[in-house]
Parts: structure tokens; sequence; C-alpha cells
């Protein structure tokens, strides 16, 4: 009992020096937001990007699927509004333990748990898990689409592309500084979001494929991890429609 209350005693020592030592690192790394310049050479930039990486052949496509990360499987018909994203033990094809439909006007749906229906407040638990995951994936995905909603501010920092956003998607507030290659297609950003504390963080744009004239980085390398976009397709919607169940 000795030997554990002097090993307790340890960790609690160790885990006070590490608190600290994180926070000075967290300070250290922190950067803050920069002010840009908007107008209209910024919206010219963003307009530069958006044709960079296929917006045009964005607005034309009805359906878009992928994987995220391994993690996540999504199918989002674009013109009723429609998503499906399935997580959970995810396989290599098929569906993963959970799997929700939604309609995304409302974020009602149908979820499913190991192949069976499930309601009340479970499903209302998960149908608000599958939209979070749609909205901050398919943002991932194609961010470019939103330069021009409602309440972003588009800005020059530079070369680069500041894009804030002053409502809209889960998290309201969130600011994106984007760098540009010769191509006019984006090498990364810099991140200013309220699920990370340090301002600034970086994170890669790089691994672009093209489907249907649209063009996806594929690879986004934060530091030592990495997130991938799999199984990328863009085009028609299927058949049988994979959002029967809805109907």
């Amino acid at each position: 009992m000795q030997r554990l209350k002097k090993v307790a005693k340890g960790l609690g020592i160790l885990l006070g020096l590490l608190v600290p030592l994180a926070v000075i690192a967290g300070v250290a790394m922190h950067e803050s937001r920069p002010s840009g310049e908007p107008g209209e050479g910024a919206d010219a930039l963003a307009r530069e990007v958006q044709d960079a990486v296929g917006q045009a052949a964005w607005d034309d496509a009805r359906y878009v699927a992928f994987d995220f990360a391994g993690r996540m499987r999504h199918r989002w018909d674009r013109e009723r509004g429609l998503a499906y994203v399935t997580w959970g033990d995810l396989p290599a094809a098929g569906p993963g333990e959970n799997e929700a439909w939604l309609r995304l006007g409302d974020r009602s749906g149908v979820v499913h748990v190991a192949g069976q229906r499930v309601r009340g407040e479970e499903a209302d638990e998960l149908l608000a898990t599958a939209w979070g995951r749609h909205i901050n994936d398919t943002f991932w995905l194609f961010p470019f689409r939103t330069f021009f909603d409602e309440g972003v501010t588009r800005s020059l920092v530079g070369d680069d592309l500041l894009i804030e956003y002053a409502s809209g998607g889960a998290t309201p507030g969130d600011a994106y500084l984007w760098h540009l290659g010769n191509d006019g297609r984006p090498t990364g950003w810099e991140m200013w979001v309220s699920i990370i504390p340090i301002g600034g963080v970086d994170a890669s744009w790089t691994d672009w494929e093209e489907r249907a004239g649209v063009h996806f980085a594929t690879r986004h390398s934060l530091g030592p991890m990495t997130l991938e976009l799999t199984d990328i397709t863009v085009g028609e919607l299927p058949a049988p429609d994979p959002f029967a169940p809805l109907f």
C-alpha cells in the first residue's frame, strides 16, 4: 500500500509538471488570427481557387460518396438534401454498426444499429452525431463551395486567402488561411477553429485527384496525424436508391 501511495504521488507530480508544460507549449505554438483586406481582390482570388478545383463541375454533381479517414462512410444526394452516414467497426465495404439516413433540412431521419432500427432518444443522439460528421467531413472534402455563402468574409493576407465564417456549419466563428500553389489549388491551410485551443494549426492539402471534373485533396497532414479521403465518387444517383429508408 505504501508503494502504491508513492507511485500515485509520483504520477501526480509528473502530471503536475506535464500540464503546465503542455499549456506553455500551446501558448508558444499559438498564432493570432491575421487581419486581411476584404474587397474585390479577395473575391477574385476566391473565384480563382474555385475555378482551379472545379466548382462548376461540383455545382452540376447530384451525388457524392466518400470514406473519411477510414472511420466514416458518406453518401450525399445534394439535389434532395439527403445524406447517409455509417460508422463503427467499418468494414472495407458495406455498412458499419451504426447507419443514419438524414434529411439535412430538419435533421430528421432513420437510424439502424447492428441492422435493427432504433427510435427515441438513442436515435436522436445518433442522428445528431451523423449530422455533425456530415458537416465536418464534407467540409474537408470540398469547402470551396462555401466561399460565397451568407456570413462568409473573404480577405487577402499577402498572397494568401483568409476565409472567415460568421455563421453556418457546426462551429460558426471559425477561420481558415489558405496557402495556394502555382496551379491555384491549395497546398494547405492554417486554422482558427473552436475545437482546437491553439490558433494557426497547419494542415496540408495534397494528393489531389479528379472526379468528374472536380478536384479533391485526398491527404491532409496535421502534425503526426494524417486524414485520408478515399473511394470518392461524383455523379448521378445510383440505383437502387441508397436513401430509400427515408421514403
